[in-house]
């Protein structure tokens, strides 16, 4: 904050207004690195209520159990697609890994030792293989190896998917839309039956 407020006082001034001292709030540095995700936008929230725009005049019930289904169509169509998947890694997170090493490979690496470095870009960033960390924090924040980090596994000949965070693998992408769908059923006397969709 003092680096932002000694280049430029009013953009300090509103950043202290606006989201206070707490940095999670508009820095990257400042996310949550332990859910992997280097962005943070309502993007989700939109989506949603793009979703549902013409289901809103319905009753609760009907709203929720179109809803159910989409949600559950949604499910088995990525489920499926992924099982046809024939790498360690999701195809985006697997794009990334090739970006990043591409940008790594133009930058230098000088070990310290086996798992500690020092990366010079436009400034020395310090990476450890070992925590899987980078000065840069990216690596930390979205699980995949940074273009600092890249560099050091390449010099070291190690694999960058070993270096991806388990969070990110086909196989946790399976693990996340496994799962099972409850359908609701009612019988001729109109009593609830719950069936389960696998």
């Amino acid at each position: 904050m003092e680096e932002i407020k000694a280049t430029d006082l009013a953009a300090h001034k509103w950043l202290m207004e606006t989201c206070g001292e707490e940095p999670s709030t508009w820095s990257r540095h400042g996310f949550d690195a332990t859910v992997k995700v280097d962005h943070v936008t309502n993007n989700i929230t939109e989506s949603f209520n793009a979703f549902l725009e013409k289901m809103r005049q319905k009753p609760v019930i009907s709203l929720l159990e179109w809803y159910r289904t989409k949600v559950m169509k949604r499910f088995f169509s990525r489920y499926k697609k992924a099982l046809n998947w024939k790498t360690k890694l999701p195809p985006t997170v697997n794009a990334k890994v090739e970006k990043n090493q591409r940008e790594g490979r133009k930058l230098l690496a000088m070990p310290a030792s086996e798992f500690l470095f020092e990366v010079y870009e436009d400034r020395k960033y310090i990476v450890n293989l070992e925590d899987k960390t980078c000065q840069c924090r990216e690596w930390q924040v979205c699980g995949v190896p940074c273009k600092h980090a890249m560099t050091c596994i390449l010099y070291m000949r190690y694999d960058p998917v070993q270096y991806v965070h388990p969070y990110l693998t086909t196989e946790a992408y399976l693990m996340t839309y496994s799962g099972m769908i409850i359908l609701f059923l009612m019988n001729l006397n109109g009593q609830r039956m719950i069936k389960f969709l696998l």
